[in-house]
């Protein structure tokens, strides 16, 4: 009888299914192998459908214990299959293949390095000159390195200056910033051409002053002044104190680079005013109603707006010329860049450079404008508008605005908010450029 008659699936003559047949078998013999190590002597020692009848009276009987039957039967079975098992293992280990392609290669990996190792040991010169032109080309390169460009800042920095120590011995009462940069900012702009420099100086986080426009420079020193009105708002405390080297755009700025130190800060004591009685009027004076005294902010929507600090001045003639100069100096002195104040036919006309980066800021310059106005009518400015023109670094026009004398009234008598003032100011607004 053919072997393709005693396996079931085969046929005889029909070669590639009977290969085929095999190789699954092969695949499921050496994956139940573990099993048939259990489920072979079992089937023995149960006699399951005569298996072990069939041991008993086959050529297997010959094997000591396969003949005796039942459990004595099929431990033997499963010792000679463990046997067999083992065997085959030994005589056919699975990564033979691999292990002798691994040793050929750690064996030819070894007379590499010998041959490399005798061929150094036989040519010292050769070596010694490799070596040379190793370190010269290690060399070259530390040269090439060490001479690239350099930080345009490695120098830069900001320190505390004109201290004046305080009375109570603790930390400085008044103090400048002194900033050592380079200002050039050579090829800054998207476009190639040269930054437009300035700074800004913020006390922990916060900004108080800025700069116009500096000269150009690999070494600038700049002193920016901090006075009173700057540092009205902080007590007594150690302030962290940063200078912001800015690029100047039309709409937006570049913070560029920063640099920042720490002070020991302790304001000056609150002289107590002197009361100074009041004159009685005569016929010949003209009575006159102080100001209300504005709030510290104007709100614009979640934009703070500082009101400026009133400008001492003796009282004299207070003319058209002494509001123009008191809405400038007021102006200036919280930062914002004035380059005109007229006032003609009754209107005033006030052009100023902005150095505002967000719509925020823009607001909150906006709202000093305001209130320098509202000030000046409260105190007696007769105007009755401000037309505003805001101008960009370029010189060029970038928007305008009016604020009425009318709501200024309003605003000083208390009819309507410092926010509703804004907003009515903020409406009139009209942009040049986006």
């Amino acid at each position: 009888m053919a072997i393709a008659d005693k396996i079931p699936g085969m046929k005889p003559g029909a070669t590639g299914r009977n290969v085929a047949i095999g190789a699954v078998l092969m695949v499921l013999i050496i994956a139940l192998l573990p099993f048939l190590m259990i489920i072979v002597p079992v089937a023995i020692a149960l006699n399951i459908r005569g298996s072990g009848d069939r041991v008993a009276n086959s050529r297997a009987s010959a094997l000591p214990g396969l003949s005796s039957g039942g459990w004595k039967a099929g431990l033997a079975a499963f010792v000679y299959l463990a046997l067999i098992i083992g065997i085959a293992s030994a005589v056919v280990p699975v990564s033979d293949t691999g292990t002798n392609n691994s040793s050929a290669t750690e064996n030819e990996s070894v007379a590499a390095a010998e041959s490399t190792a005798n061929a150094s040991t036989e040519t010292p010169t050769t070596s010694t000159a490799t070596s040379a032109a190793t370190n010269a080309s290690s060399a070259s390169g530390n040269e090439s390195e060490s001479s690239g460009p350099s930080d345009p800042q490695a120098n830069s920095s900001v320190e505390i200056v004109n201290r004046v120590p305080s009375n109570s011995g603790n930390g400085v009462e008044s103090f400048d910033v002194r900033i050592h940069a380079n200002t050039t900012l050579l090829n800054y702009d998207a476009e190639g051409d040269n930054g437009e420099p300035y700074f800004r100086v913020n006390i922990n986080g916060e900004q108080v002053t800025a700069t116009g426009q500096v000269d150009r420079a690999d070494n600038a020193n700049i002193t920016v002044p901090m006075n009173r009105s700057v540092l009205s708002g902080w007590g007594q405390t150690d302030l962290n104190v940063t200078a912001i080297l800015v690029d100047r755009d039309a709409i937006f700025d570049d913070e560029v680079t920063q640099w920042s130190t720490n002070v020991a800060y302790s304001p000056p004591p609150t002289p107590t005013p002197t009361e100074t009685p009041t004159p009685t009027p005569t016929a010949t004076e003209v009575a006159s109603t102080p100001a209300e005294a504005l709030p510290d902010t104007v709100q614009v929507s979640e934009a703070e707006v500082d009101t400026p600090t009133a400008i001492e001045t003796e009282t004299g003639d207070q003319g058209p010329e002494y509001y123009e100069t008191l809405i400038q100096a007021g102006l200036s002195n919280e930062g914002v860049a004035v380059e005109s104040v007229d006032t003609t036919a009754g209107s005033t006309y006030l052009e100023y450079t902005t150095i505002s980066t967000t719509q925020g800021d823009l607001a909150s310059e906006i709202g000093m404008v305001a209130g320098a106005y509202a000030f000046a009518i409260g105190d007696g400015y007769e105007s009755s508008d401000m037309q505003v023109t805001v101008l960009g670094a370029d010189g060029s026009e970038i928007g305008t605005y009016e604020v009425q004398s009318e709501w200024a009234e309003q605003y000083n008598n208390g009819e309507i908010t410092g926010e509703e003032f804004s907003i009515r100011v903020l409406e009139t607004l009209e942009t040049e450029t986006v």
